[in-house]
């Protein structure tokens, strides 16, 4: 995902090639996902980035607003917390035999049909930047996540709603518009990563 997810971003004029760079050399030394990397570094917005996750991946984008994390408790007994640490997917819903859960990478489709079957639900992928499926890791199992995350999550707050360009809906339709560029002049984040990614 990371090369062609970076390669949006760069075409559509979000991150320039400099930035990108910066970001990789980053990522070698502290680990974790490209998205991981942009966030911390102030590059591009969450609303933005989820647009390009699901242009990278052709997986929906989760609307987290409106999530029952109280209610995906309910679905552990379905979907353990073994479960969910080996496939790196958190469980939100499941409703009319289908679970739906978020994902960081584009799933392996397959796996998830056999995963699939073996719970007796259809499997649902929805994208998430990667501190968000730690962070309803933590909401549904009680995994605390690693520092890192929740830095994030203290520093950019409540997720966004997706747009329409996000792949985001009921139904998962996905809707072709080009995502619109943002500027990229931020200065970067300077923090130091005391707990870099698992």
């Amino acid at each position: 995902m990371s090369s062609k997810l970076s390669s949006l971003l760069v075409q559509d004029g979000v991150v320039s090639v400099k930035r990108m760079e910066e970001a990789f050399q980053r990522q070698v030394i502290f680990g974790g996902s490209l998205d991981t990397i942009l966030l911390e570094m102030n590059v591009v917005d969450e609303g933005v980035l989820q647009r390009f996750l699901y242009a990278s991946t052709g997986v929906p984008a989760a609307d987290l607003t409106g999530v029952d994390y109280q209610r995906a408790q309910e679905q552990t007994k379905l979907f353990p917390q073994k479960l969910a640490e080996k496939y790196l997917i958190a469980p939100v819903d499941m409703s009319d035999g289908a679970l739906r859960v978020l994902v960081t990478d584009p799933p392996d489709r397959s796996r998830l049909d056999e995963l699939g079957f073996m719970l007796g639900a259809t499997i649902i992928p929805f994208i998430v930047p990667e501190f968000r499926l730690y962070q309803a890791l933590e909401l549904v199992y009680g995994v605390k996540m690693p520092l890192r995350y929740a830095g994030l999550v203290k520093r950019l707050g409540d997720p966004p709603v997706p747009d329409e360009t996000a792949g985001a809906g009921e139904a998962g339709e996905a809707v072709a518009d080009a995502p619109t560029p943002v500027a990229d002049d931020t200065p970067p984040d300077e923090t130091v990563l005391d707990d870099p990614a698992p």
